[in-house]
């Protein structure tokens, strides 16, 4: 069980099992956003498990590292193949943000999956914010 990082209570901390439903990526990208705008601890296990290939594949990786780094949070596990992550926004008030974030998903159909977890962090994001894909 993980210790109470930035002021967030343990009791804040939300687990998602990433095999329900599909088992796919969709789990994974609504629910590091929800962490992400609503500012609580998030562990998902079980990650894609009802894929051939469990676990992050490149472009969910570029996602949930895009969503921990607009929310200045901290993301372990951020690995490809690793099924397991663990997210902690930062709750402070003032957030270092930039004007622009840069991903690559290396494939043009992960575009629009990636807008699906980055977009509504970007938008309550606190200033003006590229996102740019390369």
């Amino acid at each position: 069980s993980a210790a109470p990082v930035n002021g967030a209570a343990e009791r804040d901390r939300k687990v998602v099992d990433g095999s329900l439903l599909e088992g796919g990526g969709q789990i994974l990208r609504n629910s590091i956003a929800y962490a992400a705008l609503l500012g609580f601890m998030l562990r998902i296990h079980n990650i894609r498990a009802g894929r051939s290939k469990p676990g992050l594949r490149p472009q969910h990786l570029m996602g949930i590292q895009l969503v921990s780094e607009l929310a200045n949070g901290t993301l372990s596990g951020d690995k490809v193949q690793s099924q397991e992550i663990e997210f902690m926004p930062n709750d402070e008030d003032e957030k270092e943000c930039k004007d622009e974030y840069t991903a690559d998903t290396k494939t043009a159909g992960s575009v629009c999956l990636l807008m699906q977890s980055v977009l509504p962090v970007a938008l309550f994001h606190g200033k003006d914010t590229n996102v740019l894909n390369e």
